[in-house]
């Protein structure tokens, strides 16, 4: 995600506890991720949890996305 795209984010965050709530979880995913990328080794465990991370972090994407776009929307009209 680029820093422009935070930015607003962060500014429409303010106002919308669900943005908020969707971006935090966005970027704890990412924490935990960047984390697991570092170790030398994974094990199977880390393999599955890393996997499953990666899902909800997506999935948390999409919904910060559709809520955008939901913006996007409301200006345009």
């Amino acid at each position: 995600m680029d820093a422009e795209k935070r930015d607003l984010i962060e500014r429409l965050g303010k106002d919308d506890d669900k943005l908020r709530e969707a971006f935090a979880a966005h970027k704890q995913y990412e924490s935990v991720l960047c984390k697991m990328e570092k170790k030398k080794v994974l094990t199977t465990t880390d393999e599955m949890e890393k996997k499953e991370l990666k899902i909800k972090k997506l999935s948390k994407k999409d919904e910060i996305e559709k809520i955008l776009a939901g913006y996007s929307q409301a200006g345009a009209n």
